[in-house]
């Protein structure tokens, strides 16, 4: 029975008065998960109309699952643009054992560095197991994307 305003007003109220008085040299994230059940997505829809919301939380990092086309653009997170929060682009699925193209994902992050800024970094879009079941990788498999990881990450802040 409740708006999607009204749960966003919500949300961004308490989220906010929890921080308020949060120590100087404490780091807080969030991460926006879209499920990730057994390789499954719970929720779908794109940042629009949440990320200008979310991004005024004074947050130091934002994790955001962006590892396929349910994710849209990452154009609502120009908000972030001259704060000082990281925008975390998850970026390698943890839903499934295809190993992403290398220069798709470096393609991929430096598309969002110019609409987020310096302030970025690169992860999978969640946890492998987010349940005690897991999901369909084995664990070289998980290696393998963390080596991924490891490896653009290595080569976009080189340059």
């Amino acid at each position: 029975g409740y708006t999607q305003k009204e749960v966003l007003n919500w949300f961004w109220n308490v989220s906010t008065k929890a921080l308020e008085k949060k120590p100087v040299d404490m780091v807080v994230a969030t991460h926006f998960c879209k499920g990730n059940f057994k390789g499954n997505p719970l929720f779908h829809g794109f940042y629009d109309s949440v990320a200008p919301v979310i991004a005024e939380i004074p947050y130091d990092a934002f994790f955001v699952e962006y590892d396929d086309a349910r994710s849209g653009s990452f154009e609502p997170w120009k908000v972030l643009r001259n704060k000082d929060a990281v925008f975390v682009a998850g970026l390698i699925s943890t839903k499934n054992p295809v190993l992403e193209d290398h220069d798709e994902l470096k393609a991929r992050y430096n598309e969002a560095k110019k609409i987020v800024g310096d302030q970025i970094a690169l992860s999978p879009q969640c946890g492998f197991a987010s349940c005690a079941i897991g999901n369909k990788l084995t664990e070289e498999e998980q290696w393998a994307k963390l080596k991924l990881v490891k490896e653009i990450a290595e080569e976009v802040w080189g340059e």
